[in-house]
């Protein structure tokens, strides 16, 4: 999940004109939740809806929990078409289409520590598409 845009077609073709914020993501098949780190969740301005608990080793703990959505980057290959709406890419850019999610995520907070990602992509997510993980360790997710 790391690209922006300024524009982004939904499967419906409505179109989203806000801000997108890029965030690094480490899918987790054995997580029922996608979670969000704390510094996200305040990057995003968004507010906790509430508090649920999460089982660790020895104890449950109360996070906060949050609604938001989800959205894909899968880069255009070059000297693609790119919709009329965007601007052409600068040097060294890549075009990208988005795909946002039409699903509310119920997302919980975590703390990555200094892991290098913000996003924990839960199975209520990988759901949603077809994940493939090879051998080498290489994957593709699509809808």
């Amino acid at each position: 999940m790391d690209a922006a845009a300024d524009m982004a077609s939904t499967p419906e073709g409505a179109s989203y004109n806000g801000p997108i914020i890029s965030a690094r993501a480490l899918i987790d098949a054995g997580a029922t939740t996608t979670c969000i780190s704390t510094r996200l969740a305040q990057k995003l301005k968004i507010q906790p809806i509430g508090k649920v608990p999460i089982q660790g080793v020895s104890r449950a703990s109360y996070h906060n929990s949050y609604l938001f959505m989800v959205a894909f980057p899968f880069p255009l290959p070059p000297g693609s078409a790119a919709p009329v709406s965007l601007p052409a890419p600068k040097q060294n850019e890549v075009q990208a289409k988005i795909h946002i999610l039409q699903i509310v995520i119920h997302g919980v907070e975590f703390d990555p520590g200094n892991a290098g990602f913000d996003v924990l992509l839960g199975m209520d997510v990988i759901r949603t598409g077809t994940l493939v993980v090879q051998g080498d360790g290489n994957f593709s997710f699509s809808f």
